[in-house]
């Protein structure tokens, strides 16, 4: 048992947009037909260990060593955000968009899981260390919130056969939908631990049903690339990206369960509570002591968009060093902006960068990138977190991959 819930939650924080930092390139080439395949798998938090993160999902020992050593780097308030995304695109400039001579044709389709979990200290110490430490005191879990979706998008859009710039309306079908919020939560066990009590404000919902599908959504992806002089006489783009913005409709059961009580147990120590026993793992049931009133409909739910801003680097230019920066922000997840800056250098037809970035699901992080360009095609592949990913004690893991074909 010791780890499940944590674990359940962490499900919650599954984060990618394949529009990450290889860096985002910009090019003036008008080709007929072209195709692209991006992928990224990202994993960050801002106080668990890779080492333990792969504990909670594949299995293994957690020590007691192990979980002091993670409580004591955790802070008040933390984070953990995971995302995996494939997405292919299709361009076709000879196909003019309605009509219009410099507009051309994109389509779009692509998979992803994406979620967040914001959460306490002291529900880490409680699901970890149990309830000694914090007999005589309280256990704060207010703030703890998480939310989680799976679902594949198809879109189709127009693109400016100079700029490059592009939008496209997208139909999404939303395969799962979790979310949970503490708004305010405490418990209290006395010194003796003969009795307890709780105050819990919050609710956790979720989409049931055996359909695979449990809704659709509908919204939009826009890449808006801006010309500008930061060097004089030297044309830049700055890039305005928002991937996913829109709504979905879940029409399978979403089953709502909401409480905001204040109680107190007697004789009730947090291990009976908790553990194997006729509590939460028996047959007997605490919906209505804990006043928890359950309801089941369907709705609207606005989806996990992600938007970027952001200088771009230029494939056509023959400088040896240039530099990209930006901020990226996820205004429904439990994320900070981030920020991010780095330099690419190019060497003949091989290109290779770092990048920094401190904010969203974690703190600072150090990134590296190569990428290989031939006449018909370039790929690319990189790291947002070198060494979360190379060392289990870094607090993340990433990896990226980007192929560009002219057809």
């Amino acid at each position: 048992m010791k780890g499940l819930i944590f674990v359940v939650a962490l499900v919650f924080g599954v984060q990618t947009y394949a529009q990450r930092l290889l860096p985002q390139q910009h090019d003036t080439l008008v080709h007929a037909h072209e195709l692209i395949l991006q992928g990224h798998y990202d994993l960050s938090s801002s106080s668990l260990s890779r080492e333990l993160i792969q504990k909670f999902v594949s299995g293994g020992e957690i020590t007691n060593a192990m979980s002091d050593f993670a409580f004591n780097r955790h802070k008040g308030i933390n984070r953990i955000g995971v995302e995996l995304t494939g997405e292919v695109e299709y361009r076709n400039t000879d196909l003019k968009f309605f009509g219009q001579e410099k507009y051309g044709l994109v389509v779009r389709a692509g998979y992803t899981s994406i979620g967040s979990l914001l959460y306490s200290k002291d529900l880490f110490g409680l699901v970890f260390n149990g309830n000694e430490s914090y007999l005589g005191a309280e256990a704060s879990l207010s703030g703890s919130t998480g939310n989680f979706w799976t679902f594949q998008k198809f879109g189709i859009g127009a693109i400016d056969e100079k700029t490059k710039s592009n939008i496209s309306l997208n139909v999404y079908g939303i395969s799962s939908f979790v979310t949970a919020r503490m708004r305010e939560g405490t418990l209290y066990q006395t010194a003796n631990a003969d009795s307890m009590s709780l105050t819990l404000d919050g609710g956790y919902a979720a989409s049931t049903g055996a359909n695979y599908f449990k809704g659709v959504g509908f919204g939009i992806d826009l890449d808006y690339r801006m010309p500008v002089e930061i060097v004089k006489g030297k044309t830049e783009y700055i890039q305005f990206l928002v991937k996913n913005l829109g709504a979905a409709y879940l029409s399978s059961p979403v089953t709502t369960y909401a409480s905001n009580t204040q109680i107190s147990f007697n004789g009730l120590t947090f291990d009976q509570l908790y553990g194997t026993g006729s509590v939460f793992n028996g047959s007997f049931s605490l919906s209505d002591t804990l006043h928890v009133d359950s309801t089941s409909g369907s709705g609207w739910k606005m989806m996990p968009a992600v938007i970027q801003v952001g200088k771009m680097v230029s494939e056509m230019e023959d400088a040896l060093v240039q530099g990209f920066y930006g901020i990226r922000m996820y205004p429904t997840l439990s994320a900070v902006p981030m920020i991010y800056a780095g330099a690419q250098f190019k060497v003949n037809t091989v290109s290779f960068g770092v990048n920094v970035s401190y904010g969203g699901f974690t703190g600072f992080r150090a990134g590296y990138y190569s990428q290989f360009n031939f006449k018909k095609f370039n790929i690319g592949v990189g790291l947002e977190d070198v060494y979360g990913t190379l060392s289990k004690k870094g607090y993340g893991d990433s990896f990226i991959f980007r192929f560009r074909c002219a057809l």
